[in-house]
């Protein structure tokens, strides 16, 4: 389970790097190039989403040692969970635009109004949703025996 846990804290610093690119891309030219990557390539938000919904379900049902049988990792797991739902909010956001005609694109709107106002929602809060991945991160790294936090 040594490779979950690691695969949990890779995701959750890229993850976190993702949602902060607007606070601190100015400072740090990595997240710049991360950013820029993602967008270049957008297969990656679906394997950025794919990995994260894997994360999120292994983490619930098979927690690290010392953790309850269910729901062991909870926090590190919404946080997984959060990016997977960021990164699908992104890859539609980006096919949004590929769509020339106005009526197929008020016809994508419509069907997903409501993905559209959590996206709306994660992208007003991006910045406090990196931080509590970055947090969730160093408190799994730090402290892997403490469950449900």
């Amino acid at each position: 389970m040594f490779q979950l846990y690691a695969l949990t804290l890779i995701y959750l610093v890229i993850g976190a790097s993702l949602l902060l690119i607007d606070e601190y891309g100015g400072r740090y030219l990595l997240l710049i190039r991360l950013s820029h990557t993602f967008e270049q390539h957008k297969f990656s938000y679906v394997v950025l989403s794919l990995v994260g919904f894997l994360i999120t379900l292994l983490k619930i049902f098979f927690p690290i040692s010392p953790g309850p049988p269910l729901l062991g990792d909870l926090f590190p797991s919404v946080c997984s969970m959060m990016i997977a739902l960021y990164g699908i909010y992104k890859m539609i956001r980006g096919q949004e635009s590929q769509i020339p005609d106005q009526r197929s694109r008020n016809l994508l709107l419509r069907r997903e109004e409501m993905f559209q106002k959590t996206g709306t929602l994660m992208e007003q809060y991006k910045r406090n949703l990196g931080y509590i991945c970055l947090v969730s991160a160093s408190l799994h790294f730090l402290f892997p025996s403490a469950v449900l936090l």
